[in-house]
Order: structure tokens, then C-alpha cells, then sequence
């Protein structure tokens, strides 16, 4: 369980001394700060000052007794120690959480970023499999195996489309192998049929398969086979309409 408390600071000297204290989680547990997301968030705490605050964890999970890491606001904590406390405005507001648990510290981060445009399927992937989720370590193998982008491969152990990916994000994420399996072959077969071995061609069987379960594997085999266009396409949504085409499907 967690427990929470906030500290706001009257100036802005006292507030990036304490942040300067903080450290960084071990490798995994987070995502690596970007440059360039520092430099914009930089440029936004110029123009608008701190508009939000700093998240902490206070725990004894990575071998030091009651550590302060940070939770969440990397960019913000980096872009705000680059300026001088006169360029500073805004609120100045740490919140510490108490978690010794390190899953529920990952699946913290995961609830904070959930919505997060700069935190990708890789990160949370990371997180997970940092924390020993076999799921999330499979899945990982896979895509270093296949060379497929993430979100169809996730859709492929699932046969759920991907929308919004809370369970995937909130570590619920499971990887059912004889699903995966079956779209591997059939992709495969479809490559041979004359299919462009492409990731928007994988994207788009896997699509096929969760939209139209009725359709066999040689329906969409003989698909190929039959419209050459199959060979020339690279997008899974050209993928999708050549089969919706050629196979004649009306939903």
C-alpha cells in the first residue's frame, strides 16, 4: 500500500535544492529522459512557469532505506534545475508517495502516464518486464524476434484490438502463444502466397483475423493468391481493403 504527503515550497532556491537531492530509479524501472523533450519542457516552465507538480517515491525497494526517487516529472525536474531561481514562477509542489513494493511502484508510474503522449508501449513494456512479468518478458522476446512493431504484435496474443491499452499499461497484459502462433503461420502463408513481408502486411492479418473470425486462413491464402496488388502494397489499411475486395466481404 501507499501512503502520500506534499511539501510546497515558498521560493524557488529551496525547491530545485531538494529536487537536485532526488535520484534517478534504477535502469528499467522508468524511461530514460530525452533531450529534446527537456529543451521543449524548458521553454514551456519559461512562458508558463511550474504548472504542475513533482511526483516522488519514498522507498527502501532499491537497496538504499527510505530513498527519494523520482516517480514521475523527469523532464520537468531537469528542465527546472537548468534555469536560475529568478526564471522561476509557478507552483512549487513536491508529492511523495510511500511504496516499498517495486511492481506497485512500476504500475504507479503506469497509472501517472497512462494518458502520457510521450510515453510509449516500449516503456511500459520495459517497466514491466523490468519487474519480472513473464507476460511482458515473452512479449519482449518476440519482438526481438519477429521485428514486428508492438501494438499488432499485442493484438495478435490477445485478438483484441488495441484501444488505449489500459490492461497492457496497468500490467494485465496476457500473452495467449497459441494465438500468436496461428498468426505467425498464417502470415507466413500468406508471404508465400505472394503477400509483401512487411509490417503493415503482419498489421493487417492480424486485423482480419480479430474482425472476421468466420474467415478461414485459406480464405485469406487464396486471397492473396488471387489479386497481385497484395505484392505491391506496403499500409495495413491498403492491405485491409485489397482483402475486404477481393474476398468480397460485407459487413
Amino acid at each position: 500500500m501507499s501512503t502520500k504527503n506534499r511539501i510546497i515550497f515558498d521560493n524557488a532556491k529551496d525547491f530545485q535544492n531538494y529536487l537536485s537531492d532526488l535520484e534517478t530509479m534504477p535502469k528499467g524501472h522508468n524511461r530514460p529522459t530525452k533531450d529534446l523533450h527537456i529543451q521543449l519542457m524548458t521553454v514551456s516552465v519559461l512562458k508558463l512557469g511550474v504548472t504542475r507538480m513533482i511526483n516522488v517515491v519514498r522507498t527502501s525497494a532499491f537497496g538504499k532505506k527510505d530513498g527519494l526517487y523520482i516517480l514521475d516529472g523527469q523532464h520537468l525536474r531537469k528542465a527546472i534545475l537548468s534555469l536560475s531561481p529568478s526564471q522561476l514562477k509557478g507552483d512549487f509542489i513536491v508529492t511523495i508517495m510511500d511504496i516499498d513494493d517495486t511492481e506497485e511502484i512500476v504500475a504507479t508510474i503506469s497509472l501517472l502516464n497512462s494518458t502520457s503522449a510521450n510515453y510509449r508501449l516500449e516503456d511500459f513494456l520495459e517497466s514491466w518486464v523490468t519487474v519480472g512479468k513473464k507476460d511482458y518478458i515473452l512479449l519482449q522476446d518476440t519482438l526481438r524476434r519477429t521485428k514486428q512493431k508492438i501494438n499488432p504484435i499485442v493484438e495478435a496474443y490477445s485478438m483484441q484490438k488495441s484501444t488505449g491499452n489500459k490492461d497492457f499499461k496497468e500490467g494485465r497484459f496476457t500473452a495467449n502463444q497459441k494465438q500468436l502462433d496461428s498468426i505467425l503461420k498464417l502470415h507466413n502463408s500468406a508471404v508465400k502466397a505472394g503477400l509483401t513481408q512487411t509490417k503493415g502486411g503482419f498489421s493487417a492479418i492480424v486485423r482480419m483475423r480479430i474482425d472476421y473470425p468466420h474467415l478461414s486462413d485459406t480464405d485469406i491464402v487464396n486471397a492473396v493468391k488471387k489479386n497481385p496488388a497484395f505484392g505491391f502494397t506496403s499500409s495495413r489499411n491498403s492491405y485491409i481493403k485489397l482483402f475486404k475486395d477481393t474476398i468480397e466481404i460485407r459487413k
